[in-house]
């Protein structure tokens, strides 16, 4: 091995000028404690490295555009069992499900996240939330708070739109578009229709008009749906706005739980919903009927036909007996008078009729007539019939028993009186049970679709049940769970991680830049260095001692030559004869420092 090194700066060595480099076997080894002098050379490079990170840090905390980030939950709940999937018809047990066959399938819970992110709810929430604009300044405003949400048709290339109040509204300029629009009159471009939102917007702003495709693709970026554990997702966007941050999320759920409720309902969910409907028309029809039957029953005064015509047959029958006595009494009664009137019959024999019997008068006329006769009997036994007290007693008598005929008469005229009132009665029943077949039958009727409407009700209230629990168990419990809250602090840049990760990047890459440039520097810094590069031991002789150290691999020989008058070779020569006797290869090489222990230059 052979090189040629003078002495430069502080004592390092450096390569003359058409000399070789020449490292030995074991020179790729690192030194730990190499490193670390490096390092402590080079701390200046490394700390000026940190406060270069901190500073790009505080640029970012200025001048970055702020990220807000918000989030909601959705249990996507399903209540597939195995005996209806696919593996448990193939005959796959359920406890095999998760492997072989089951990984290649995908779950109802990786369809629904699919569902969550595609274009048919990230859509509409774009339109409904007018996300195809994109504001530029001011900063920090959502998109609905400046114009109103809109869908813009149609396929162009993103354009720039400037606002500057103007009057009563804002003056519009950009690519194709030079008008005013006030919150009174929206302003028609070939776009779409500008309109302002209501409140208090600023002087001036500016905003980005993006077609549909390019405001969904933009929104699918911002949006992120994932499984955080179970059967709940998360929806999590990233905005410039904290509403926007919080507003998406929300609206994203939304929409998925409303196509949820009307596109992808299950078919006992439209059951459900049928029978209910039936339900409502069947009610409403039970409502009229029964107030059809309360009408009817009211106007015909038919409560029950059957329990009516029961009554009335009862009655009739009543009055018809009443109707007969009546007439067979006053037969018998008229004959008694025509008798009496003729003479053939005393006055005193209607008392014996059977109702005078029941008459208290009659009775009471009859006892003062016993009373006479008792009287006058007794008169008689002592006197004659011309008797003045005995003549008196049978005239009084007499006067008695002629007022019993006027009662007879008018007992007479009050049966006839009865005997009317019992026809009238006869006849109205009568005419009622004439009628009662009619009203039996219309009630019937009524009663029968009254009875009929609540058992059909009945039966579909039993068939609402069944088809709502069908569909719960069909469609699953899907509901949200936490909504997105408008963030209050941004999520990026925050001061204290972004400092952290300057300064410690500063560090890093000064700490990479210090050794690379210790690495591949040609400046030799150091005995230990000059070793490994030269592959034999190195020492340090002095600051008095300059020498040019020529190496030659001839048997441990040193050749050692002085520089100028002030070098001592032979002190040199005989302070290397040591080593030299006890180094096997005998090749070493001296290396003069103008310090006990150089610094790297």
């Amino acid at each position: 091995m052979s090189g040629t090194l003078v002495p430069s700066g502080r004592g390092a060595l450096e390569p003359l000028p058409g000399a070789t480099r020449t490292v030995a076997a074991g020179a790729d080894v690192v030194d730990v404690g190499e490193l670390v002098q490096g390092l402590r050379r080079g701390w200046r490079g490394i700390a000026l490295a940190a406060l270069l990170g901190v500073a790009a840090a505080g640029a970012v905390l200025a001048w970055a555009p702020r990220r807000y980030e918000g989030a909601a939950t959705v249990l996507l709940r399903s209540a597939q069992d195995a005996g209806g999937s696919l593996l448990g018809r193939l005959g796959v047990p359920a406890e095999l499900a998760p492997g072989g066959l089951g990984s290649a399938l995908k779950s109802p819970m990786e369809t629904e996240l699919e569902i969550l992110a595609s274009n048919s709810v990230i859509g509409r929430v774009s339109d409904s939330l007018g996300l195809q604009v994109r504001v530029l300044s001011p900063a920090g405003r959502a998109p609905w708070t400046l114009l109103a949400p809109r869908a813009y048709a149609g396929s162009f290339r993103k354009v720039k739109l400037t606002f500057e109040r103007e009057g009563a509204g804002y003056r519009v300029r950009g690519r194709g578009v030079d008008g005013v629009v006030s919150p009174a009159a929206p302003l028609t471009t070939s776009y779409g229709t500008l309109a302002l939102a209501p409140g208090a917007l600023p002087p001036a702003f500016e905003v980005q008009l993006l077609d549909r495709e390019d405001a969904l693709e933009r929104l699918r970026k911002r949006v992120g749906v994932d499984k955080t554990g179970g059967e709940v997702a998360s929806v999590a966007f990233a905005a410039p706005d904290s509403l926007s941050a919080a507003a998406v999320p929300n609206a994203i759920v939304e929409a998925y739980l409303q196509r949820r409720r009307t596109t992808d309902r299950g078919v006992n969910q439209h059951r459900a919903e049928f029978v209910s409907a039936q339900v409502d028309s069947v009610s409403r029809q039970l409502a009229a009927a029964e107030q059809a039957l309360r009408e009817y029953q009211e106007r015909s005064g038919v409560v029950d036909p059957k329990l009516v015509g029961e009554i009335d047959l009862e009655a009739a029958s009543k009055v018809r007996e009443l109707l007969a006595a009546n007439a067979v009494e006053g037969v018998a009664l008229d004959q008694l008078l025509r008798q009496v009137g003729a003479g053939s019959m005393s006055a005193r024999q209607l008392a014996a009729y059977p109702s005078f019997l029941r008459s208290g008068a009659v009775n009471e006329l009859l006892a003062q007539l016993a009373k006479l006769e008792t009287e006058r009997a007794e008169l008689l036994e002592r006197r004659t019939e011309a008797d003045p007290e005995v003549v008196a007693l049978t005239q009084r008598a007499s006067d008695l028993e002629r007022q019993l005929q006027p009662l007879g008469a008018a007992y007479a005229q009050s049966l006839e009186r009865q005997r009317a009132e019992l026809q009238s009665q006869a006849s109205r029943f009568e005419a009622s049970l004439e009628t009662l077949p009619a009203s039996a039958q219309e009630f019937a009727r009524r009663e029968r679709e009254v009875r009929r409407l609540a058992q059909t009700g009945l039966a579909l209230q039993t068939q609402l049940l069944d088809a709502r629990l069908a569909a719960i168990g069909e469609g699953g419990e899907v509901r949200q769970i936490d909504d997105a809250l408008v963030p209050k602090k941004a999520a990026f840049p925050r001061p204290v991680p972004t400092l952290a990760a300057g300064l410690g990047g500063g560090a890093v890459v000064g700490v990479l830049l210090v050794l690379g440039v210790a690495f591949f520097s040609p400046r030799v810094a150091g005995p230990t260095e000059a070793a490994r590069l030269v592959g034999a031991p190195a020492t340090t002789i002095g600051a008095a001692s300059p020498l040019f150290v020529a190496m030659v691999r001839r048997q441990g020989a040193f050749t050692v030559v002085p520089l100028d008058d002030a070098a001592a070779g032979e002190k040199v020569a005989r302070w290397l004869a040591g080593p030299a006797s006890t180094n096997g290869s005998g090749a070493h090489a001296a290396v003069l420092a103008a310090e006990p222990e150089p610094a790297a230059v």
